[in-house]
């Protein structure tokens, strides 16, 4: 996305790094579409978009939405939300990613305020309207950290988390490591990033861990990092068999070539991304898959979305995918996107969904 859409939100301090990511993402969307008319062979926004039915789509019957610690569910074809009273979570929810089985979440929240530097991992199902339910997971209840992005490879045996850890007693959740997680036999493996816990040092501007994407071989992790507040705009991947330690020396950076290659997720087409219309920060972006080692895009939808995409979920199959777009979810398939739900953004709490 073009300098100019975000050089006003780079002053901005000591945000978490999802709020800056979100903030920015959005923003700039809002900044580069502002007054631009409607595009025949494009998707408009809002209302005026028509609800997506059965017929018209595949993929997942229900999706997830985390809006200032809560999650809620709602039915992919009415878009209409499932019964509140069902969730059982009761949690303040700080991450949720896809589980990748079609009707199944896994929820990264804090206990309690007092003590908002740790964080219960949790896996929620529904099978009804009516019927949701949290369990705990094997060997990854609870971890030394307050969740801010979660990631879960496709044989639901690893488990990647963005986590902000509290220097010493006391201090804020601003220390930023990567952790994985295996689900079946409990090991853990910890990478970081710099920290310096000094305002006045010229390297204090914090760091933040973002678009965590399993590889289909579950061994790779693809991944975006940066300072406050603006994201590095590349998509960098971590062989995680590898060593643990400090963080960046140990990413092989993908070959640039989108203005923003931020990969949502990773499929067997490749780093699902946008690709927006160029120049920079174009009117309309399009979903893309990124070759991981040659960069090369192949496009994956004729679908137009109005502004920045800034989230892509695929479903189980790859075929249907939940995008999140100009404040709202949509339904995106290779030839057709369907309008399913407003979703308003808050910068100290930035919305996230999963199917």
């Amino acid at each position: 996305m073009a300098d100019r859409c975000l050089g006003g939100l780079r002053a901005v301090k000591r945000w978490t790094w999802r709020a800056s990511l979100m903030a920015v993402v959005l923003a700039a969307s809002a900044a580069c579409s502002s007054g631009a008319g409607s595009d025949a062979g494009g998707v408009s926004s809002g209302a005026s978009l028509p609800r997506a039915t059965a017929s018209a789509v595949g993929g997942p019957a229900w999706f997830a939405v985390l809006h200032r610690g809560a999650i809620r569910w709602f039915d992919s074809n009415s878009s209409a939300p499932v019964d509140e009273t069902a969730d059982a979570t009761g949690l303040a929810v700080t991450a949720i990613g896809s589980w990748n089985d079609g009707h199944s979440v896994v929820l990264a929240a804090s206990p309690s305020r007092l003590s908002a530097c740790r964080g219960v991992i949790r896996l929620q199902t529904i099978s009804s309207p009516t019927r949701i339910a949290d369990r705990e997971l094997s060997h990854v209840h609870r971890v030394p950290g307050r969740v801010d992005d979660i990631a879960v490879s496709a044989d639901h045996r690893r488990l990647a988390m963005a986590l902000g850890v509290a220097d010493h007693p006391g201090a804020a959740c601003d220390k930023v490591e990567l952790l994985t997680v295996n689900l079946l036999t409990g090991a853990r493996r910890v990478w970081t990033l710099p920290y310096v816990d000094d305002p006045a040092s010229d390297a204090y501007d914090e760091y933040f861990l973002t678009a965590l994407a399993w590889s289909p071989d579950d061994r790779h992790l693809a991944m975006n990092y940066g300072q406050c507040c603006a994201s590095a705009s590349d998509t960098w991947i971590l062989d995680t068999s590898g060593r643990t330690g400090e963080l960046i020396s140990r990413l092989r950076k993908v070959p640039k070539s989108l203005c923003t290659d931020v990969a949502y997720a990773w499929t067997d087409a490749g780093l699902i991304s946008d690709e927006g219309v160029q120049p920079c920060g174009g009117i309309f972006s399009r979903i893309v898959a990124i070759n991981p080692a040659t960069g090369k895009v192949t496009r994956l939808s004729k679908a137009r979305l109005r502004g920045n995409i800034s989230a892509v979920v695929p479903d189980a199959t790859g075929h249907d995918w939940l995008v999140y777009a100009d404040q709202g979810l949509f339904r995106v398939n290779a030839d057709t996107a369907n309008y399913l739900h407003r979703l308003n953004w808050d910068t100290n709490s930035p919305p996230q969904a999963a199917w």
